[in-house]
């Protein structure tokens, strides 16, 4: 649990006060899931593609940068918190603030 987000790895499912955001398991929840799991830790997008995709670095950039955005916009229903933050010339990192 983060603040009022809920990420259930048994149920393959997150929810943010109660409400269960519709992410893909295969790239969205994964995704959230690896950034999550060490909070303010940065991931480089060559990270998190080998990580989720378990591939060797393809077209990272957009790829990583196409499920982050899906995962803000449907956390955006419901919070305006921003739990995943990018990191200039890096990549991102799961921060929680109140």
């Amino acid at each position: 649990h983060f603040s009022d987000l809920c990420i259930d790895t048994g149920q393959y499912q997150a929810s943010y006060q109660g409400n269960v955001l519709p992410l893909t398991e295969t790239y969205e929840f994964q995704t959230l899931v690896y950034l999550a799991s060490q909070p303010g830790r940065v991931f480089t997008r060559e990270q998190i593609y080998q990580a989720i995709w378990k591939a060797e670095p393809g077209n990272v950039k957009n790829a990583v940068a196409c499920v982050i955005a899906n995962i803000r916009q449907k956390l955006r229903k419901y919070t305006t918190k921003e739990y995943i933050q990018t990191v200039r010339g890096i990549g991102y990192k799961f921060e929680v603030r109140d």
